[in-house]
């Protein structure tokens, strides 16, 4: 406003200029990350304000925003992480914030660890009750981990005042001298459960007992199956190589003497047994010498109570895939130069795993559904595309693959990952089962898909922020994808599916001749097929994620790697695709692989 006294002469117009006035945002928060940033912030009248808070990580606490308080005209408050408002006056934006602590379950325990989605993060001082329940011929033994001291209760109940990462401990029932039952019910010969005279009988007329056996890692049932030394070939040069059968999880020394008569004196060991047979060069000592092979358990471990070949073991007769080891940490998942689903890139924290080093392949698939066949699930035995046996089985939907796990679970005597219940009663062997994180056993050391943050830590190989599983390059010769397949002339043919061989990409491919095994020993994590994983899909955010499992709520679950129907910009460590669990497949491109919980002694 103004006023003009008087006017005693002539004028010109009188011009009002104006300008766009300003309004302070003071933002507070003692905590997280918040957009606009803490602090005040000066901005036109009239400004759409977007503000966010994301939980902040540190360690295995976080803190986590509960809501928001606005002061000024537009005066409101919520609970939501995120909103907008129009700024028409001075205001204060001011957010709450509650501590998290994150409670982590060790997996390959023998058994399950009730409920099975407990892990995860908890409000600061929330109580928790877990359960052990260990698997037939187990005993629980106790906690360990941060729980109190002696706590051989299978179940416990705790505050969550701080992080507690815990693992459950079983010991299998045994006889007299240490030989499991579990053991004795798959290579003697039990009869009416006596299981002490079992270890001591020679079922298989050999001249070694059961308990002997079990120690050498042989099989009481099968006199082929030997504990004894033999020489391969004549003695070259100064060595002499010695052979004997033999198992995974057993250590061997060798010894020597030079007479009968003299002591036999340890030479070398331990050696890791292999299976079925173990060989190994030592010297020769003179013209005349004799040889013994001696076999031990491992020790256990630091976490656990026995000895790694004292838990369950893959049957007689069980389908041996190569695995990899995967090391728990943290890495960048997801990558801000890929499409929408990518973004934003952010870190992520897994524990450690074994993943299969190849695709499961046609003859692994029937290997299984063939057992499965007659152990009630309902999974086929041939697929939709009857591609070679060393090819990917593909067309395969996310519920089969689920059960197929299982089923590969129970033949090797372990424990199924995934149940019909959320109660861990029934084994999901049948049907179309829309399962959430209260399905499955995280616990147990059975076959299961890898979720889709293990999926992407075990395809970068641990390099970060390189697009293939190998790291950066040209991937037009080190994938199978489509631009592959018309270098190789076959596309677009009708004779599909173009699947190669696992571990094609060996660097004896067509092309250039780049080995694409990545820094963890896997094969084909990129191209020839989309690999199903646990998670839904959603939509990533910035902040940081400890173990993440996905929403429990959506339509589609997400395929990683690509496959040979897409072209090279799909063959990345980061690309996602939302398919439906049912797995409609016209062109042969789903599959899998799959990968089980470390037990706390491996």
């Amino acid at each position: 406003t103004f006023s003009i006294a008087s006017v005693n002469r002539p004028m010109s117009p009188i011009t009002a200029n104006f300008a766009l006035g300003t309004h302070t945002l003071t933002v507070v928060s003692s905590a997280g990350s918040v957009t606009p940033a803490v602090g005040p912030l000066v901005l036109p009248h009239g400004t759409v304000v977007e503000f966010e808070a994301l939980p902040s990580v540190t360690g295995l606490t976080r803190s986590v925003p509960t809501g928001w308080t606005l002061t000024g005209d537009n005066a409101d408050s919520g609970t939501t992480t995120s909103g907008s408002f129009v700024l028409n006056s001075d205001a204060t934006l001011t957010w709450s914030w509650s501590g998290e602590v994150y409670l982590a379950i060790s997996s390959g325990f023998e058994g399950k660890v009730t409920p099975f989605d407990a892990e995860g993060w908890k409000p600061l001082n929330a109580q928790v009750t877990l359960t052990a329940a260990p698997a037939a011929g187990y005993q629980f033994v106790k906690w360990n981990g941060d729980v109190p001291a002696n706590s051989t209760s299978p179940s416990i109940t705790f505050t969550m005042d701080q992080s507690r990462q815990i693992t459950a401990d079983a010991s299998p029932v045994a006889t007299t001298t240490g030989i499991p039952h579990w053991w004795l019910d798959t290579h003697a010969n039990v009869i009416n459960g006596n299981y002490e005279a079992a270890a001591l009988a020679d079922s298989d007329g050999d001249g070694q007992t059961a308990a002997a056996e079990f120690t050498a890692g042989t099989n009481d049932l099968d006199a082929s199956r030997r504990f004894q030394v033999t020489q391969i070939g004549p003695i070259t040069g100064a060595n002499i190589l010695l052979s004997w059968q033999s198992n995974t999880l057993r250590n061997y020394y060798i010894r020597s003497s030079s007479d009968l008569t003299t002591a036999f004196a340890e030479i070398a060991g331990p050696i890791s047994g292999q299976w079925p047979n173990t060989s190994t060069s030592v010297p020769t000592r003179g013209s005349r010498h004799f040889y013994q092979i001696e076999s031990r358990l491992p020790a256990a471990g630091s976490l656990d109570a026995d000895s790694i070949a004292l838990s369950q073991q893959p049957a007689v007769g069980s389908m041996l895939r190569q695995m990899k080891r995967i090391p728990a940490g943290w890495f960048t998942q997801g990558d801000n130069g890929g499409v929408q689903d990518t973004k934003p890139s952010h870190q992520t924290w897994v524990p450690g795993f074994d993943m299969d080093r190849y695709e499961v392949t046609r003859a692994d698939w029937e290997t299984v559904a063939t057992w499965a066949s007659t152990h009630g699930y309902d999974i086929p035995i041939a697929q939709q595309y009857i591609v070679t046996a060393n090819k990917p089985a593909v067309a395969i939907s996310w519920y089969n693959a689920v059960k197929w796990c299982n089923a590969r679970s129970e033949m090797e005597g372990r424990i199924p990952a995934y149940h019909a219940d959320t109660a861990g009663a029934t084994i999901y062997r049948t049907g179309q089962i829309d399962l959430t994180t209260a399905h499955v056993n995280w616990s147990g050391n059975g076959y299961r898909l890898p979720t889709e943050s293990e999926w992407e830590r075990a395809s970068r190989g641990g390099i970060e922020n390189q697009p293939y599983p190998w790291g950066g390059g040209n991937c037009d010769f080190r994938a199978n994808h489509w631009n592959y397949e018309l270098y190789l002339g076959v596309a677009p043919s009708q004779d599909f599916p173009y699947l190669l061989a696992v571990g094609t990409f060996n660097g004896n491919q067509l092309g250039e001749n780049y080995d694409t095994v990545n820094a963890y020993g896997l094969y084909d994590m990129v191209g020839n097929a989309w690999e199903w994983t646990w998670d839904r899909m959603n939509t990533y955010t910035a902040d940081a994620k400890i173990n993440p499992r996905g929403p429990n709520t959506g339509a589609f679950r997400v395929q990683r790697g690509g496959s040979w129907w897409n072209y090279v910009d799909q063959a990345t460590n980061f690309q996602r695709l939302a398919f439906p669990p049912n797995g409609t497949d016209d062109y042969g491109m789903n599959g899998f692989r799959c990968i089980r919980g470390l037990h706390p002694n491996e």
